[in-house]
């Protein structure tokens, strides 16, 4: 199949490596930190969101 120009680049063939690296890495997800686990409980406590659920998930419940 030829490629048409401007089409973006088929990308199904292509996989991601999601495996813990090192911390450098740009697919390394570090764990939370106990003080960003703390932060983020007392934001849920004191707004009633949660800040790690993204804000369309709040959008999608308010239509």
């Amino acid at each position: 199949m030829a490629k048409q120009l401007g089409s973006p680049p088929d990308t199904s063939t292509q996989r991601v490596e999601l495996s813990p690296g090192p911390a450098d890495s740009p697919t390394y997800i570090r764990p939370l930190t106990e003080a960003e686990k703390a932060k983020a409980a007392a934001k849920l406590a004191t707004t009633g969101k949660d800040v790690f659920k993204p804000a369309f998930e709040e959008r999608k419940k308010g239509d």
